[in-house]
């Protein structure tokens, strides 16, 4: 009976044995299929499935122990992210692994994780994959999927990581049938960030730099650490060199330029290093610059942040220090800060202790010099439907040295939250709170205050709502505020809307504190808008001070009239006119149109000053129009004030197959430098490119065009 349950038990661990290795090549199907109990036979034509992979070709075979199969006769792979073929193809399904022989793989951009926007394609007599990796020798890559291919690089490996980088050793490049140049190795960044000058060289003009050609080679691999070389030959600065480089978690760059029309180096250097140790996130950075002409002539900042989380909260230390030197002038500061925020249960908590230096020099002569530590504690607490908060907050000036800014302190305050309780047709909600507050800044003030607020609304039909407020103060040194507030809004129309507001604020009494005084006010507004009238959408708005005459206000408020005609998605005209009641003058004119026809955009907006009797502004946009297989970009940006283009922007690319050619001007003639640049060069289509387009020197939109002027 023993010997039977034995012999039943390795019979099953048998079985489970045999259908684990036969998951390893699923659903073949072929006209002659033969599975043996170690041994895979097929002759196709063929199909079969390997993981997320199609599999054909004339022959297949191999073993179902090991997982190292064999297919042959036009062997092919293909996947969501890739496709190849080959005469043959092996597979070492425990590892994963393939490799053709004498084939051709696509890697498409989902295999690339969206780094590049087309394919690249590898050929090579060798061909192989593994995870997000594949690597050829003898080999030739290109994103050009013409036969033959316009521009290809030949090399003696390639390795293609997703994510990260193409790397080539012994390579040739050759465009047109003609080879171009040789290089040791080579590097194309695929990850974020990474610069767009790899390969094809950047060549321009502008005004700052003169003629100028810029280019870039990547180097290194993953566990050397890996990086570009950077060179920048510049007409009227010189020559600038600059490395960027990341070594595991650790990024830095330099760049240094011996600057001839200042007479002097400029050097500037970045790194950041990233670790986690555990639980806690480790992050260090550090900065320097010498003569540089966007910083201070010398400049120099560390800094370091440590990020612990734990169970139910959350633990920051931070520190920051910096110098900066100009002529004669010097200036230090300081910033170290611990945080803690937390919850358990019905509590939370937020606490952080910090100190905060500054000093400056000017010679020999102090200009200042402050110091303040800084202590705050906010606890809160659930109670049933309502909410307690215990908060404390101090600045503590160090010596004499003066507050770094004016502010609000409490120590401590306790207040209770309570929200919307419905009593009969009302909804209404209260604080209270009391505590011991004091104002810093060229005027302090302190002492207690108990303080009751009191909101809610009603609602006596669907069309209409009314608001009220009430909040109460009593101060320590005598005095006592309350505040009344009150607001009503009407709503009629059906096919359009009508809405008439009443809104009253008014403070009695006196209060110490600037934070808690309040205005007056006591207002009518009216809107108009019509929802829909056929394409169109037009609305007015204007309101009434009713509290004018004794505070000696402008009664009306402007009056705001508004046309939208909108035919289609494709197409939008708005107009916006603004009026002024009380002097009887039409204050200013906006309009802005929107077309989109086939892949291209228009969009122009322009302001007309009516006092002046003048075009305010203009700005025109055109994107992507197209002409052949040019595309042209122009943007156009006029200040009438000063009857001047505060912007010229051209920008037009040829199509070049799998490269694209392209010529762009800029003019921003404002700022405390000119930025003109005409630049040239050739981009890889494959290669995702942001170029310099609608913005100016500093990186800030120009032209005010979009949904929000």
């Amino acid at each position: 009976m023993i010997r039977l349950i034995l012999l039943l038990a390795i019979l099953a661990v048998g079985c489970l044995a045999f259908g684990q290795n036969d998951d390893w090549i699923e659903q073949i199907s072929a006209p002659q299929v033969r599975i043996d109990k170690d041994r895979v036979y097929a002759v196709g034509p063929l199909t079969a499935k390997w993981k997320e992979f199609v599999l054909s070709g004339g022959r297949l075979e191999g073993s179902r122990e090991t997982g190292l199969y064999r297919l042959y006769e036009r062997a092919r792979i293909e996947s969501e992210s890739l496709t190849g073929s080959g005469a043959e193809l092996f597979i070492d399904a425990p590892n994963e692994s393939w490799r053709f022989v004498d084939g051709r793989v696509e890697l498409r951009s989902e295999f690339l994780q969206g780094r590049t926007v087309s394919s690249v394609y590898l050929s090579g007599q060798a061909v192989s994959g593994v995870s997000d990796q594949a690597s050829a020798t003898l080999c030739t890559a290109t994103t050009c999927d013409h036969d033959p291919p316009h521009w290809q690089i030949e090399a003696g490996t390639a390795n293609a990581i997703a994510d990260d980088r193409l790397i080539l050793r012994r390579v040739r490049l050759r465009a047109l049938g003609v080879a171009l140049f040789t290089l040791p190795r080579l590097v194309i960044p695929l990850r974020p960030g990474a610069s767009d000058r790899v390969i094809l060289p950047e060549v321009g003009q502008n005004v700052e730099e003169g003629f100028f050609l810029k280019y870039a080679v990547g180097y290194g691999d993953r566990g050397s650490g890996y990086g570009q070389a950077r060179i920048d030959l510049m007409s009227k600065k010189g020559v600038g060199f600059g490395l960027d480089q990341q070594l595991g978690s650790l990024k830095a760059n330099v760049y240094a330029l011996r600057d001839q029309t200042r007479g002097g180096t400029t050097i500037t250097a970045r790194a950041l290093h990233e670790a986690t140790v555990g639980s806690i996130l480790a992050l260090s950075s550090l900065e320097y610059s010498r003569n540089s002409f966007l910083q201070t002539s010398n400049a120099f900042g560390m800094g370091t942040a440590l990020t612990w989380k734990h169970e139910g909260g959350t633990a920051r230390l931070s520190a920051r220090q910096s110098a900066n030197q100009s002529g004669g002038y010097t200036s230090d500061s300081t910033t170290i800060s611990l945080t803690e925020t937390g919850t358990a249960k019905d509590w939370s908590w937020n606490g952080n202790i910090d100190f905060k230096g500054f000093s400056a020099r000017s010679g020999q002569t102090a200009l200042n010099d402050r110091r303040e530590y800084g202590v705050g504690l906010t606890v809160d607490r659930t109670m049933g439907r309502g909410r307690a908060q215990f908060e404390v907050l101090r600045r503590i000036p160090v010596a004499s040295s003066a507050p770094f800014f004016g502010g609000l302190e409490k120590a401590p305050q306790l207040t209770y939250f309570l929200p919307a309780v419905k009593i009969g047709p009302t909804t209404t909600s209260f604080r209270g709170s009391i505590g011991h507050l004091a104002e810093r800044g060229s005027r302090s003030v302190s002492g207690e205050r108990l303080y009751a607020e009191a909101n809610g609304s009603y609602l006596p039909y669907p069309s209409a709502t009314l608001g009220y407020g009430l909040q109460q103060s009593f101060y320590s040194d005598g005095t006592a505020q309350y505040v009344l507030r009150s607001d009503m809004e009407q709503r009629i129309g059906s096919r359009g809307e009508f809405a008439l507001r009443w809104n009253y604020l008014r403070p009695y009494g006196y209060s110490p504190f600037q934070f808690d005084r309040s205005g007056i006010y006591n207002s009518l507004t009216a809107d108009l808008r019509v929802l829909k009238f056929g394409d169109w959408n037009l609305s007015a708005q204007t309101g009434y001070d009713l509290q004018a005459d004794k505070l000696g206000r402008d009664a009306w408020r402007t009056l705001w009239l508004n046309a939208n005609y909108e035919p289609s998605n494709h197409l939008r005209w708005r107009t916006n006119l603004t009026y002024d009641p009380n002097r009887d003058r039409t204050t200013g004119i906006l309009t802005d149109v929107m077309w989109n026809f086939g892949a291209s955009n228009l969009y122009f907006n322009a302001r007309f000053d009516p006092q002046r009797d003048r075009l305010a502004s203009a700005n025109l946009r055109v994107e992507a129009l197209n002409i052949g297989r040019t595309k042209l970009w122009a943007l156009l940006s006029y200040n009438g004030y000063l009857n001047r283009f505060e912007s010229r922007q051209f920008m037009a690319t040829y199509d070049l197959h799998c490269v694209e050619l392209e010529l762009r001007f800029i003019d921003n003639p404002f700022g405390f430098r000119r930025d003109r640049e005409i630049s040239m060069f050739l981009r890889l289509k494959a290669l995702p490119s942001e170029p310099r387009f609608g913005y100016g020197q500093f990186g800030q939109p120009v032209g005010g065009i979009g949904e929000i002027f």
